[in-house]
């Protein structure tokens, strides 16, 4: 199955936080793409869920202005927009 995130297919040797990003991202893939297979939700509905759980994880955090433009700027060379 196509992942949604991209990581570098080398082998790379990775330390315990890059590990965790990685299977994080691996389970959030999981979840999209099953409900992509099965029907339940669209792209967009899950685009949308999670742009809101992006923002709730947002509001709790500090340095909201510059954690912002590297969430654009990475939204934006994923989505090719840029």
């Amino acid at each position: 199955m196509a992942e949604i995130i991209k990581f570098p297919r080398r082998k790379l040797k990775l330390d315990d936080h890059s590990k965790a990003l990685l299977n994080l991202a691996g389970d959030i893939d999981v979840v999209i793409e099953e409900a992509l297979r099965d029907g339940v939700l669209s792209g967009h509905d899950i685009a949308g869920v999670l742009a809101h759980r992006l923002g709730s994880l947002m509001s709790l955090l500090s340095q909201k202005p510059e954690l912002w433009e590297i969430c654009e700027r990475v939204l934006k060379k994923q989505a090719k927009i840029v």
